[in-house]
């Protein structure tokens, strides 16, 4: 009997006990719990700042974006400007002097031989002559016979075989081996990257154009983009309406044309003209652009220039003329593309 009073006294001084350690260990459970939940709070926040930060660098970075620019990239190499990698503008070419090598026996043996043969020929020549001035008056007529070679390096028919008491055979022998030694230049334009330079200059405008709020628009003249193929259109005036559109060419090629490239000149005056009516445009909503090469008329009113140079084609000075005015040309749309990032595109 006392044994199980002790038991059952033990009993009940054990119950709160076990209470006490079950609600330690449930203290302890739900403090893990807060614990993990409060280190996953800490890695969440984190990730948050990282992720708020690249996104920060990606906004500043995309701020300094333009499709325009990227699409249409302008710049330059050498004497030419660029777009695209597309050059624009004459290529001149030397053809290098190719003297006589003392050291190469052929050349020498050539040029020797052909002394050789001019002096025989003039010999055969001088006897034909004494032998027709002996039978003049008769029937027999001899034909006279001419040295073809020193036609072509005299330039002139006096007697046979060109020979003139001013030149001597020695001297015909001498220029033809200096001939070859002349550098010759030559200044031919590389047609098809020419033509699709012009092309996506065409687009270009097109493009800053029909840019909504833009406040671009061309005046007289029309831009139809077909690439290397493009045109451009002379529109009808206001006195005219009725009068169709007139197209022309804006590309070439170094084919023979009986007016020569008069149709090119003029699509190149549009499109200058369409690049000065733009600019009239951006300088009434921004004075602070000011181009970096004055595009004006000259008395002939059809005919522009850009920095003081025509921009019609010309082969002057080995094309560097037309080469430097289409390189300000696209500084100047290159500036129109600076406005149309500052204004349009935010």
């Amino acid at each position: 009997m006392r044994a199980k009073v002790h038991a059952a006294r033990q009993r009940r001084l054990e119950l709160p006990h076990l209470a006490v350690a079950e609600q330690k260990d449930a203290t302890l459970q739900k403090l893990k719990g807060v614990e993990i939940a409060q280190q996953q709070s800490i890695r969440d926040n984190l990730s948050v700042q990282y992720r708020k930060e690249s996104a920060s660098a990606w906004l500043d970075a995309s701020r300094k974006w333009n499709a325009t620019n990227d699409c249409f990239h302008i710049w330059h190499r050498g004497p030419f400007g660029t777009i695209n990698g597309l050059r624009l503008g004459c290529r001149t070419t030397t053809t290098p002097a190719s003297p006589i090598n003392p050291n190469n026996r052929k050349q020498i043996q050539h040029a020797d031989e052909y002394d050789k043969v001019l002096s025989e020929d003039h010999s055969r020549q001088g006897s034909m002559i004494h032998q027709n001035n002996s039978n003049h008056g008769t029937t027999a007529v001899r034909r006279r016979e001419y040295d073809v070679t020193s036609m072509v390096l005299t330039g002139v028919t006096a007697g046979p075989s060109g020979f003139t008491p001013e030149r001597s055979i020695a001297n015909l022998g001498r220029e033809l081996r200096n001939a070859n030694n002349v550098a010759v230049t030559r200044s031919s334009g590389n047609w098809p990257e020419t033509n699709a330079a012009l092309g996506m200059a065409a687009l270009l405008l097109c493009v800053l154009r029909d840019k909504p709020e833009s406040g671009i628009r061309f005046k007289t003249h029309d831009i139809v983009s077909l690439g290397s193929c493009s045109k451009i259109a002379l529109m009808p005036t206001k006195l005219q309406p009725q009068q169709q559109p007139v197209y022309y060419n804006f590309f070439s090629d170094d084919s023979f044309q009986f007016f020569g490239k008069r149709n090119f000149n003029l699509a190149l005056n549009g499109l200058l003209k369409c690049l000065k009516d733009a600019m009239e445009c951006i300088l009434q909503r921004d004075r602070t652009i000011a181009i970096p090469h004055d595009i004006s008329t000259t008395g002939n009113l059809v005919e522009l220039t850009i920095g003081g140079l025509p921009i019609s084609h010309s082969t002057d000075g080995g094309g560097e003329r037309w080469t430097r005015a289409l390189k300000y040309f696209l500084t100047d749309l290159k500036w129109l593309v600076a406005f149309s990032t500052k204004h349009v595109d935010r």
